[in-house]
């Protein structure tokens, strides 16, 4: 593969702060924030350097300014597996269903309550990942929140759409762009829902300036390279229309 890390290294930027009510993507100067380094315990991690501990501390925070985090308060969570948020979440009083069925099977319990928190990687192609992302906004009562992560190709310039592995072995990927995530935001508010979106790439960061490589020692693993991309995560949050 091209040496993504030494043209990475040439393009500074600032990405959008931590504790800003917006959308946005996994920086290494996010690790140093107060607000997340204070979740890094909580979820038994050993450091807050891998852009997986981001996506949860992205998700805590999110539910976190929404006032989910409460007794009494309800969460359903899509694909998440084993996931650490999953328990945390329940330690807040949060009654939460974690749940590998399709949102269809699950939508039932999902409608009664107060807030429901879809997670997941958007595995699948482009529009079984759109799909996704609205079918979940169907299952939120109004003015409750949707917290979604996804892998991002941050890399630089006009590149084709990344998809990696299959489908039929169960290993397929699809790496969004910032052309994905913005036509999937335009969905998004054209039935009415608001998310706000800051797509803005931190550069400056040495965990930002860090391409992890395969075998992927990830520490830190906030940027890695995939074939000839730069991948990282993106948090989308979500609040359904009133």
């Amino acid at each position: 593969m091209n040496d993504a890390g030494s043209w990475w290294k040439k393009r500074l930027g600032s990405p959008a702060d931590f504790l800003a009510p917006v959308s946005m993507v996994a920086s290494g100067t996010h690790t140093e924030h107060p607000d997340y380094r204070k979740w890094v315990p909580r979820l038994e991690q050993p450091h807050g350097r891998h852009r997986k501990v981001w996506e949860w501390c992205f998700i805590l925070n999110a539910l976190e300014r929404h006032g989910v985090l409460a007794p009494g308060k309800r969460a359903l969570g899509f694909g998440v597996g084993t996931e650490a948020v999953v328990p945390l979440l329940a330690s807040y009083g949060v009654s939460v269903t974690a749940t590998d069925q399709s949102i269809e099977q699950a939508g039932a319990w999902a409608m009664v309550g107060q807030h429901a928190a879809a997670i997941d990687a958007l595995r699948g192609s482009k529009e079984a990942g759109f799909d996704f992302v609205m079918n979940s906004l169907r299952t939120l009562k109004p003015g409750a929140v949707a917290v979604h992560t996804t892998e991002y190709d941050c890399t630089p310039g006009r590149r084709p759409l990344l998809e990696t592995g299959s489908v039929e072995a169960g290993d397929y990927c699809c790496f969004f762009r910032r052309q994905e995530i913005e036509e999937l935001v335009d969905r998004v508010h054209s039935e009415g829902h608001q998310v706000d979106l800051d797509l803005r790439v931190g550069r400056r960061h040495a965990f930002d300036r860090h391409v992890d490589r395969p075998p992927y020692a990830g520490d830190p693993h906030i940027r890695l390279a995939v074939h000839d991309r730069v991948v990282t995560s993106v948090g989308l949050v979500i609040v359904a229309k009133p």
